[in-house]
């Protein structure tokens, strides 16, 4: 390592090995002693050693980094996380204080409770409460509950949000969902931060509300607070499609302005300018809390500060030192910052910025003396690139799509919230009437321009991709050859340039296109976790793609478009050969109108019943709407368009009539060399002895699904013993309010020596076959075997 570049960029290599130790202490995990016995070892080889100093500075940075995460995500003896294997699920009395200010959305309220105790137990640590109504709690408020405490799982289906590493990355632990009347207020304790902060946070989100309309009130709070709760989910959608949502973050963009309007503002009213450069540090520092602490916010102000520091001390700056400092700050406070995907992406697009566009931006410099209006336009198109490209790794890895449409969306978006930010702040707090109504007009007629920029470029999906994805090694390997292209195209020799071009771009095709070039020609058949529901993936050999149902649709929670639509895009299925809903129920049918609004469907299979349901009428007028073709489940049908796999419809027959709406439940029986599986809805008793009389010992299968979710009116002995599965898996919730699977169910299957899945303890349950051997893979129990002999 060169000395000039360390003393250039001491904090570049200090703060990159103390990442590293931060990463070493989230999957290696190490107890407080052993991290303080590595950090004074490393430090005392400091103290008497002559050689490798900076060797073993390096290192001694890494053993902090392991130290600080160790420290930070220690809980005591009596920290709820110690007691949830115990307690999870149980309706208990719980009491503490509310510690952040209560968020309200569509009648609903979310606030963080610090515990005192649980029973007559005293009981440390965070959790989360949802009430299900609006409920006047506020910061500071000591209440007492009584309901049931839940522990958050991670991921239970591939590419799915980790709601569990989340919340602990927020240091929360467990979360109760209430009803007011099981919360009780007992007390209350103003303290500093109250006063501060969330008095001045409320006043200025009033003021807001009170000037501007909804929408566009809803957007300058989560342009200025950082509170995206209230935004309309349309115009998420239209600044995601559009790539504008950094816009909808409180960003360094964000508060680069503010600290331009406050900086000059103080200097014409101080003549002492260090005055003022310390007046805007301190007001910049507040508004971190203002702004609910979001990484950017943090990252901006320590730079900024670090900048204005520098000019008091009269010290020069580099701001890719000044940058790697705002992390090291950052990360010391909170390590698990690090993981926080607003942090990345923060960080990376300054350091884009700093090391990419920066010496290109001097060969620009030429067109400034011709045209400025050019000038500025090709500097704001180049750096958009620039980052937009950086971050395309980091972006698909996390949303499976980009929008380079965000490229020229920033030409007008960036001078438009340039003039927005300062009109808000106008009318917020100038007190004069009729200046503030000028002020509040133009700022209006500037969010319809904005809104109107970020509708037109996403609803078009101008230069917008999706059904994208990234593994964390493609993404990681990208990376490294960024890097190392840009370590060697900073030397000089042009020969060198070239070739370094040339391999990288073959790489990072290799990377981006291996999976395709070396995938498995398997059968895949995965059982998604959706609660007490069904949603079921089937892909062909030769990529044809069937979905069985597609979950439930609840007030909160869409499962087509939280859990099955992530899947398939995650999956890069852009249109289903056939969508099968096997009966009308809402924990079947639920998110079939949003995967038939994202994703295209040649066919729909549906049985040939009535049934008196809103959701199910909608649903077949939306197929109509979309011409989709729609076919009705008959024991005749033969499915031929997946060959090499043999898909036959069982149940029902087309002239099937019962009162009871699961046995319409189509059942499907799959066939591909030597494996085979049936499918079987919610199918009851009565049919399943249709089924033995009708098909006998065709019936005999080696994975089957569970019929309606393992309840005792399904699964019969004489069932089991026709279709003599070696596998068996079951759709189902946790704490399911049925009493989902029952004993008696999982005891025949158990006693069949049949090995058994369930959704609610190993999350999705995935089987791969090639025709000749089995291999099944769970995501939440993490189970990995293989069958060499199906």
């Amino acid at each position: 390592m060169p000395a000039k570049s360390y003393t250039k960029y001491p904090f570049l290599y200090l703060t990159t090995f103390f990442i590293v130790g931060i990463i070493i202490g989230k999957f290696i995990h190490f107890s407080i002693l052993q991290s303080i016995i590595i950090f004074i070892s490393l430090s005392a080889i400091i103290l008497i050693t002559k050689y490798r100093f900076i060797i073993v500075i390096f290192l001694l940075y890494i053993s902090s980094g392991i130290f600080i995460f160790t420290v930070h995500n220690h809980n005591s003896a009596k920290h709820i996380d110690n007691y949830l294997h115990i307690i999870s699920g149980r309706q208990l009395n719980f009491s503490g204080s509310v510690i952040s200010e209560p968020v309200y959305c569509k009648g609903k309220t979310k606030f963080s409770l610090s515990l005192d105790k649980i029973e007559n137990y005293k009981i440390t640590g965070k959790i989360l409460i949802f009430v299900k109504q609006r409920v006047n709690v506020i910061y500071g408020d000591k209440i007492e509950c009584f309901g049931r405490l839940n522990k958050p799982y991670p991921n239970s289906n591939p590419y799915s949000f980790n709601y569990k590493e989340y919340l602990e990355n927020k240091g929360i632990y467990a979360f109760s969902s209430l009803y007011p009347y099981q919360i009780k207020i007992v007390g209350h304790k103003k303290n500093l931060y109250s006063s501060v902060i969330i008095s001045s946070r409320k006043w200025l989100r009033n003021r807001i509300i009170s000037l501007y309309k909804e929408n566009q009130a809803s957007f300058l709070r989560a342009i200025l607070l950082g509170e995206k709760q209230a935004l309309a989910p349309d115009i998420k959608q239209a600044f995601s499609n559009s790539g504008l949502s950094h816009i909808l973050a409180v960003s360094g963009l964000h508060t680069g302005i503010i600290s331009l309007i406050l900086l000059p503002l103080f200097t014409i009213f101080f003549r002492n300018k260090n005055i003022a450069r310390i007046l805007t540090i301190l007001i910049l520092t507040y508004y971190i809390f203002i702004a609910n602490s979001v990484p950017s916010v943090q990252r901006a102000v320590i730079m900024i500060n670090l900048l204005l520091l520098s000019q008091i001390l009269e010290r020069k700056t580099n701001p890719l030192n000044t940058l790697f400092v705002a992390a090291f700050i950052i990360l010391t406070i909170n390590p698990n910052q690090l993981f926080n995907i607003g942090f990345q992406l923060s960080f990376l697009a300054v350091l884009s910025i700093i090391t990419v566009y920066k010496p290109i931006s001097y060969y620009l410099l030429p067109i400034r003396e011709k045209s400025s209006l050019l000038y500025w336009t090709i500097t704001l198109l180049t750096m958009t690139s620039i980052i937009q490209i950086l971050l395309a790794p980091l972006t698909i890895y996390y949303f499976n799509q980009i929008s380079f449409g965000g490229i020229i969306a920033n030409l007008f978006s960036i001078p438009l919230i340039g003039t927005i930010i300062p009109l808000s702040l106008l009318s917020i707090f100038l007190p004069i009437n009729f200046l503030n109504s000028f002020y509040i007009s133009a700022n209006e007629f500037l969010l319809f321009l904005l809104f109107k920029i970020s509708h037109f470029i996403g609803d078009n999906h101008i230069l917008f991709m999706q059904y994208l994805h990234f593994n964390i090694g493609q993404v990681l390997s990208i990376f490294l050859i960024f890097i190392i292209s840009y370590l060697l195209l900073s030397n000089k020799q042009v020969k060198r340039k070239l070739l370094v071009r040339f391999l990288s771009i073959i790489i990072l095709c290799v990377i981006i296109f291996s999976p395709d070039l070396i995938y498995k020609r398997e059968l895949e058949l995965a059982i998604l976790d959706v609660g007490t529901g069904d949603s079921i993936f089937l892909q062909t050999t030769n990529k044809k793609n069937i979905l069985i149902d597609c979950g439930d649709k609840r007030q909160n929670m869409d499962y087509g478009e939280k859990v099955v639509f992530p899947f398939l895009r995650n999956k890069k299925v852009k249109r289903l050969d056939l969508l099968v809903l096997t009966h009308p129920h809402s924990d079947h049918i639920g998110g079939a109108e949003y995967i038939i609004d994202n994703i295209k469907v040649k066919y729909v299979l549906i049985p040939r019943c009535k049934y008196d349901s809103n959701l199910y009428k909608n649903l077949l007028d939306k197929i109509a709407k979309k011409n989709i073709s729609l076919i009705l489940a008959d024991t005749c049908i033969v499915l031929q368009d997946f060959q090499p796999l043999k898909l036959k419809v069982l149940s029902p027959y087309i002239e099937y009539f019962d009162d009871n709406i699961n046995n319409y439940s189509v059942v499907l029986k799959g066939e591909y060399k030597k494996l085979s599986f049936l499918l079987m809805g919610d199918l009851e008793q009565e049919r399943e002895q249709w089924l033995i009389n009708t098909y006998g010992d065709k019936l005999d299968v080696d994975l089957i699904k569970i019929g309606h979710h393992g309840s005792n009116t399904s699964t019969t002995q004489e069932f089991l013993e026709n279709t003599r599965p070696e596998y068996s898996a079951i759709s189902v919730g946790r704490y399911d309010k049925f009493g989902f699977p029952h004993q008696e169910v999982i005891k025949r299957i158990e006693g069949q020596g049949i090995k058994l899945f369930r959704t609610d303890i190993d999350g999705a349950i995935i089987f791969f076959s090639d025709g000749e051997k089995l291999r099944v893979k769970t995501i939440l129990s993490k189970k990995n075997i293989s069958d060499d002999s199906i």
